[in-house]
């Protein structure tokens, strides 16, 4: 919904994919100036979108005077992409706003997919104690995201149900690559009305 939409969100690249996603932006209310880590990328009215990408580069999304936006993840297909594995999907981002302090989720298809990943956006200060099924990710496996207090990991799953904690709220996405085959999606919102309009 509409009201569930927050004022920021974190880009974060996609596992196995070297030249990158692509983003859309789509505002809730006209005159919306959108900044990718302050630098402003363009300004949209209602119901219009901004795309960016395909890029690599993780960042934040923000908008300038606060205003409610919503971005979709497109991941490319395994050439565009520069990979040997993976077909186009599409997935929700979802804001920090809207971060949780713990999910349980699983793989998708069994064998249909030949790999899984997790990608996790934890507060830089959380990184270390973000637990992945009760073991801590390694401080060193996240990078920070642009110029925000975020940091994005990349993990390699096996199949299977697993369950994610941080000392603060975290978001995740999981991932999953075959032959032309592929999978993206989040691991879950508050899906609190914080946005009026």
């Amino acid at each position: 919904p509409t009201q569930t939409w927050g004022s920021s969100y974190l880009a974060t690249n996609l596992p196995l994919r070297p030249n990158g996603s692509v983003y859309r932006v789509v505002s809730a209310t006209d005159g919306t100036m959108i900044e990718r880590d302050g630098v402003a990328v363009g300004m949209i009215d209602r119901g219009q979108f901004l795309e960016i990408g395909p890029t690599n580069a993780d960042f934040e999304l923000t908008s300038v005077n606060g205003e409610a936006f919503f971005v979709t993840q497109y991941m490319t297909s395994r050439e565009a992409g520069g990979s040997n594995t993976g077909d186009p999907a599409m997935g929700n981002v979802i804001s920090p706003e809207q971060f949780k302090p713990g999910y349980t989720f699983s793989t998708v298809g069994g064998a249909q997919f030949s790999e899984h990943f997790l990608t996790i956006v934890a507060r830089t200060a959380d990184a270390g104690s973000v637990l992945l099924d009760g073991v801590a990710i390694a401080a060193s496996d996240f990078t920070v995201i642009g110029s925000s207090d975020f940091s994005v990991a990349r993990i390699a799953l096996a199949e299977g149900t697993h369950s994610t904690s941080a000392p603060a709220v975290h978001g995740i996405t999981v991932e999953g690559y075959n032959l032309d085959d592929s999978y993206l999606y989040p691991g879950g919102a508050l899906f609190e009305f914080i946005n009026p309009v």
